[in-house]
């Protein structure tokens, strides 16, 4: 049956959409093509499983497989809007490519996830993925102000919009982060940005043992300041508690001074 489906997604879509993959996979290039897989997997009953560049392939393993649909070859760009502070994009874009396209009107990018190259927005979205900035930015969900998505039997559907202030209809977008896949395609996302630290700063200090590092990293985040993150963990043996502070150089001075108390 794989080796049928791939013949016919072949015969359909092109060879160059056809992906070598563990189960029949197509790249859909266009947003026809993503409705015409979608219908053709709903008319065969197929399974479907959405998938970025696989870097979270082991996060949810589904009972089924047929079809995989993948957005390698749905990628960039579609606004970015820096007086605004938003941008939109197509999901198979790498987070490190979203991010350097932030940083040159001065913003930028939340989550902050490891691995940026090989993370897609689609994935970190549908993963529902936090960063190094969490404690400071929040969760991903709360900063997705709208999303464009292919439905099972192909419908296209859209939730929210492109401002910081949408207050129309359903946040279903909201629902979609950490849906895995389940609920639909994304195929677009926009996304409130933040402005870039003038200066990034990482304190660290030492103790004796785990609950010494503990007590440390519960009493500075007690502190009046916005802290960008607090590590504790225990490195080669020594415990260590490390502080990432990031933000404008006269409030850094301060947050470095309470921290240093």
């Amino acid at each position: 049956m794989s080796e049928t489906l791939a013949a016919r997604l072949e015969s359909v879509f092109g060879a160059e959409a056809v992906v070598p993959d563990a189960v029949p996979c197509v790249a859909p290039a266009t947003e026809a093509e993503w409705v015409e897989a979608l219908r053709l997997a709903r008319a065969d009953g197929l399974a479907v499983a959405p998938k970025g560049f696989g870097s979270k392939r082991g996060w949810r393993r589904p009972e089924r497989v047929d079809l995989a649909l993948t957005t390698k070859r749905w990628r960039g760009v579609v606004s970015y809007e820096p007086g605004d502070g938003t941008l939109s994009a197509r999901t198979g874009t790498s987070m490190a490519e979203l991010a350097r396209a932030v940083a040159a009107g001065g913003h930028q990018l939340t989550p902050d996830v490891p691995f940026p190259e090989n993370a897609s927005l689609g994935g970190v979205i549908a993963a529902g993925q936090s960063g190094f900035d969490r404690l400071r930015c929040g969760p991903v969900r709360n900063h997705v102000l709208g999303t464009r998505v292919a439905l099972a039997d192909g419908t296209i559907a859209r939730s929210g919009g492109q401002l910081v202030k949408n207050v129309t209809g359903y946040d279903l977008h909201r629902l979609y982060c950490g849906s895995q896949g389940t609920l639909c395609v994304l195929l677009e996302a926009s996304l409130r940005l933040f402005p870039a630290p003038e200066e990034r700063l990482l304190l660290r200090t030492t103790a004796d043992d785990r609950e010494g590092a503990l007590a440390a990293a519960r009493e500075i985040l007690t502190l009046p300041l916005r802290h960008h993150a607090v590590c504790a963990h225990d490195l080669d043996g020594a415990w260590t508690v490390v502080v990432a502070l990031a933000g404008r150089a006269e409030v850094l001075a301060e947050e470095r001074r309470l921290v240093g108390e």
